[in-house]
């Protein structure tokens, strides 16, 4: 038979309990739990019955899973969001051990492909997923490739916008401001002017389509997402990708906490899953880290291409920003 794994466990309730009950029971599931890690608060005298030690609480999880000698982490907590995880991942990103969710209410959304049953119950694995050195290549090539093509043939959309704002406002076809890329580094981000002149160039983001500072031409930009267009420029530059996290303003992100952090390590993109999702819901963008979260910890060739189209799709139905 071959050796069972080491592994913690971080949870309360059902899910934890009948883990832990049937790694005892039954060796053939290939598993040996070291201890149970619980949240702040809980009762440790409730698990005593299942004859387990508990290593600690979850505010002293890290310590714990460092100084402990394990193959694996299962998190069996059926009340964790999305950014609680994320959080959680971030500061474990330490230690080199897969790290496995139960749970049934967040096993949906995450990718096929990463998943396995543990026991009865099916896990996904956790760790984010990250592009390989030919995927990065790929992708850029790709991006790349696409970018011109667009900027070629939206070419008369370009001067056809240009000549609106021109004739309709005074001030400038473009509108650049500076934006926090990859690992960091500041760049230049590319759009078509879309609010008056003497608006301050680092303000809130309008949240309404009646917002005084949007020009009429803006508004219909706006709603059709064409003030994007002028991103290519910045995927040719290689600024941006077409898909990623959009890239926040510098005061944003000097207020990331460490988990916020984890964005500034992928290539951020003209589009995503905020675009096409949280948009049709009226959710504003910094209120959905969970759309970017996701697409860290699932991000692939195939998630961009459905992504791209998923945009196409909502551009052609004019479900634009406001």
């Amino acid at each position: 038979m071959s050796k069972r794994k080491k592994v913690i466990i971080y949870g309360s309730g059902e899910i934890a309990g009948m883990l832990i009950k049937q790694f005892q029971t039954n060796p053939g599931y290939g598993y040996y739990c070291r201890g149970l890690i619980i949240d702040v608060g809980n009762n440790r005298r409730a698990w005593n019955e299942l004859n387990i030690p508990v290593l600690g609480t979850a505010d002293r999880i890290v310590e714990i899973v460092k100084k402990s000698d394990i193959d694996e982490l299962i998190i069996a907590h059926p009340n964790l969001s999305l950014v609680s995880i994320w959080q959680l991942l971030s500061n474990l990103q330490e230690c080199k051990i897969p790290i496995w969710l139960v749970s049934h209410y967040l096993h949906s959304i995450f990718s096929n492909k990463r998943q396995k049953m543990i026991t009865s119950l099916p896990a996904v694995r956790l760790n984010c997923r990250e592009f390989t050195h030919t995927e990065k290549k790929v992708k850029r090539i790709f991006e790349f490739i696409l970018a011109l093509i667009l900027l070629i043939i939206t070419l008369p959309i370009w001067i056809t916008i240009a000549l609106l704002i021109k004739i309709t406002s005074p001030g400038p076809v473009f509108f650049r401001q500076e934006r926090v890329g990859y690992r960091g580094r500041l760049f230049k981000m590319f759009k078509f002017r879309t609010m008056f002149t003497n608006v301050e160039k680092y303000a809130t983001a309008p949240s309404s389509a009646h917002d005084r500072r949007i020009t009429c031409v803006g508004r219909w930009l706006r709603h059709t997402s064409l003030d994007e267009l002028p991103q290519l420029i910045n995927v040719l530059k290689g600024d941006m990708g077409l898909v990623g996290p959009r890239p926040e303003m510098p005061f944003i992100v000097a207020k990331y906490q460490k988990w916020h952090k984890k964005r500034l390590n992928v290539i951020p993109g003209v589009t995503g899953l905020w675009q096409v999702l949280g948009r049709t819901k009226q959710i504003h963008i910094h209120e959905c880290l969970e759309f970017d979260l996701y697409y860290i910890l699932n991000q692939s060739l195939l998630l961009d291409i459905k992504i791209l189209g998923k945009t196409i799709w909502s551009v052609i139905k004019g479900n634009g920003a406001c």
